[in-house]
C-alpha cells in the first residue's frame, strides 16, 4: 500500500555531533554541546541514499546540509516561537 519511502538527503554521511555543531553555528547559539560516549546500539553517522529519489522523482540535492539548516532556521524564525508540547503524564 502506498509508495515506497524516498530519502531526500544530501547523500553525505553526517554524525549527530556535526549536525549539532552546524545548528549551533547557524543559529548563533551559545548553548553547550555535551558529547557523551556512544551506546552499543548507536550508529556513528547517518547517510540517506538519494538513489531512489533520483530514479523515481528525478530529484537530487542541490544544497548541502548547512544550507538546509539555514533554510529551516530562517523559516522557523519567520513563523515565530513554537508552543511547547508536553507529553501526557
Amino acid at each position: 500500500p502506498g509508495l515506497p519511502p524516498r530519502n531526500l538527503a544530501t547523500g553525505v554521511a553526517t554524525s549527530l555531533q556535526v549536525l549539532a555543531e552546524i545548528v549551533l553555528s547557524v543559529t548563533q547559539s551559545q548553548a553547550p554541546l555535551q558529547v557523551v560516549p556512544a551506546r552499543a546500539f548507536d550508529v556513528s553517522g547517518y547517510q540517506g541514499s538519494t538513489e531512489r529519489a533520483r530514479q523515481v522523482l528525478g530529484w537530487q540535492a542541490r544544497r548541502d546540509l548547512t544550507d538546509g539548516v539555514h533554510d529551516v532556521a530562517r523559516d522557523l524564525s519567520r513563523s515565530g516561537p513554537l508552543e511547547a508540547v508536553y507529553p501526557p503524564v
